[in-house]
């Protein structure tokens, strides 16, 4: 039986996605190496499920649509670079409960549908260059405010220059119409 890499994320509607571009442009420059990610690649991972059979990927839409819709807005305001997994990307300085509360949501649900997780911390964040070793000063960046409105089962495909993504199911977290 064949299985696919799946992963729960945070997928920006278009404006937003190219309002990260702008302020991603000027952050991949201050790269010294490694290579950008394509802004249609860009993506906020909720949570990585692995490589998962069809009776498992069923499993994990089930939790995923127990999940409690909330409102939440992002304010991705500052960018870094983390040395040790070479990865340049876009935060928010302040990590939004509601976004914390649709995480630990997500996991409970999960774990009721038997799924079982290494405990690690979250660093919620946009990847946008990796295989980045070294990185001259990076600049500030404008915020971009980001109303998140749903979160994504994504399908993974590794290869070519860049890994491919796919949305294979999204979940509506708006609160009112």
């Amino acid at each position: 039986m064949s299985s696919e890499r799946l992963f729960f994320a945070l997928w920006p509607d278009e404006l937003t996605r190219q309002a990260l571009f702008r302020q991603a442009e000027g952050v991949q420059a201050a790269a010294v190496d490694g290579k950008s990610v394509p802004a249609e690649n860009f993506h906020i991972t909720l949570r990585f499920l692995g490589s998962l059979d069809i009776d498992d990927w069923r499993r994990a839409e089930r939790a995923a649509g127990r999940v409690r819709k909330r409102d939440i807005e992002l304010v991705v305001d500052h960018a870094g670079h983390w040395s040790e997994t070479r990865v340049l990307w876009l935060a928010c300085q302040d990590v939004p409960d509601p976004l914390l509360g649709l995480l630990a949501d997500l996991n409970t649900e999960l774990g009721g549908e038997g799924f079982e997780f290494r405990s690690r911390p979250w660093r919620p964040h946009v990847t946008i260059g990796r295989g980045v070793t070294q990185v001259t000063e990076l600049p500030s960046i404008e915020p971009v405010r980001w109303a998140v409105t749903r979160f994504v089962l994504v399908r993974s495909e590794l290869g070519g220059r860049h890994s491919e993504y796919e949305v294979v199911r999204e979940w509506d977290l708006a609160t009112s119409d």
